[in-house]
């Protein structure tokens, strides 16, 4: 990040108490913040951005509601769009269209298609071995 470590340090200084989530935080890490940042009082949340993570609201609820019925939508018309000897980067840049003119506002990540044999499925771009739908 492009913050300086004034600006860190200032911002630490006016906090009553800087959480940190023990299963994502070294001991090491854990020292290294204290004296960088000069944190006074760092203290174990126990979890809460995971737990407020499972608390939807409605408008978060309409959102994964609505996300889940593009993605469905766009496989059933990749059903009918994807022929033999169309690459994976074609079939893929047809799935972003799909998502944004069909009311999504982007994608969470880079989308990638695999074939092997009749099927097709989204993998890693390690993963890939070729580029042809056969």
């Amino acid at each position: 990040m492009d913050v300086s470590k004034e600006d860190y340090e200032n911002f630490f200084l006016f906090c009553e108490n800087v959480g940190f989530e023990e299963n994502h935080l070294t001991y090491a890490k854990y020292k290294e913040y204290m004296r960088k940042y000069k944190i006074n009082n760092f203290v174990e949340t126990e979890n809460i951005i995971e737990k407020q993570r499972m608390i939807k609201d409605e408008e978060e609820i309409k959102n994964i509601e609505m996300a889940c019925k593009i993605t469905d939508d766009c496989f059933t018309y990749l059903q009918s769009f994807i022929k033999k000897g169309m690459t994976e980067k074609e079939i893929a840049w047809e799935i972003e269209k799909y998502f944004l003119t069909h009311g999504a506002e982007g994608t969470s990540f880079e989308t990638i298609v695999a074939s092997r044999t009749k099927f097709f499925y989204a993998t890693c771009s390690s993963n890939r071995k070729k580029d042809y739908i056969w």
